[in-house]
């Protein structure tokens, strides 16, 4: 909190300010979940107190993939040449957290005509409506020219997307851009580690894949982007039910930070009626 003192005396005609910091105790947040944070200032005599106050979104997820033991069942088109899952030698020369990540490039500079897809071939199913994600990434792409964005299917990749992070994107790739011509994306040079988050307009119950998509134009190359510590609201991941199939309900399980790298997890399902059942595993 700030607080502005009247010193008793004008200067220039404005009152001498000064700042007084507020330590507040800590508190730690046990469920899961997405939550309104308001923080203001209540000032004696205040005319606007709105414009003392500010707004955000807190969000506590229920499973993290930090890509270092397997890939989280992400794939690259093209296969070779593109995406790739590992150690980092350029860009931000190190993953987000332990060692492992996904980058358009793992050492050097991305190419020209890229339209280079990172796909989940694994199903994440809503477990509620409006689910999250959030990721941290770094990038150093060509400004307006180049860029990447997030996409989502619910018919198995024949249809995908554009999804919207929170803040919104940074710009608008090239229309002469191979991969996403006009497209909303991340573009420019932070270069630095940086949290999105996104909320996926989807109800419960409906399975979705992720895409992470990369395009370039014919000119002019830089690091490209780093992707790393995906996280999960509402999703469950892995597991999903088949379409069609009458009088099944299946549960899949949400990991937690301290599941996920467990080598047994429990999964629990139900049937609303005797039947036969076929229960997929996608590792």
């Amino acid at each position: 909190g700030y607080r502005c003192r009247n010193a008793g005396h004008q200067r220039s005609g404005r009152f001498a300010c000064g700042i007084d910091t507020a330590v507040f105790a800590s508190y730690t947040i046990t469920q899961a979940g997405a939550y309104d944070v308001v923080s203001y200032t209540t000032l004696v005599g205040d005319q606007n107190p709105d414009n003392d106050t500010a707004y955000a979104i807190a969000s506590v997820f229920e499973w993290v993939e930090d890509f270092e033991a397997s890939n989280g069942g992400f794939v690259s088109d093209p296969a070779a040449g593109a995406w790739e899952w590992g150690v980092p030698t350029s860009g931000p020369g190190a993953a987000h957290s332990g060692t492992n990540l996904w980058a358009t490039v793992l050492g050097g500079y991305y190419l020209d005509y890229a339209n280079w897809k990172l796909t989940s071939q694994q199903q994440y199913t809503a477990t509620e409506n409006n689910p999250h994600i959030a990721f941290y990434h770094w990038y150093d792409i060509e400004t307006g020219w180049d860029g990447g964005n997030v996409k989502y299917s619910t018919d198995n990749g024949v249809t995908w997307l554009l999804l919207y992070p929170v803040g919104g994107y940074d710009g608008v790739a090239s229309s002469a851009n191979y991969g996403i011509p006009n497209e909303e994306c991340f573009t420019g040079n932070p270069a630095v580690w940086e949290a999105e988050e996104i909320i996926i307009p989807v109800n419960t119950g409906q399975a979705l894949n992720l895409r992470f998509h990369f395009g370039t134009d014919g000119s002019v190359t830089y690091p490209g982007w780093y992707i790393d510590d995906l996280a999960g609201l509402g999703l469950t991941v892995g597991i999903s039910e088949e379409p069609g199939t009458a009088g099944i309900a299946v549960f899949g399980f949400a990991p937690t930070m301290s599941t996920v790298h467990r080598s047994h997890v429990p999964i629990t399902y139900s049937t609303t009626a005797p039947s036969h059942v076929s229960l997929k595993v996608y590792d």
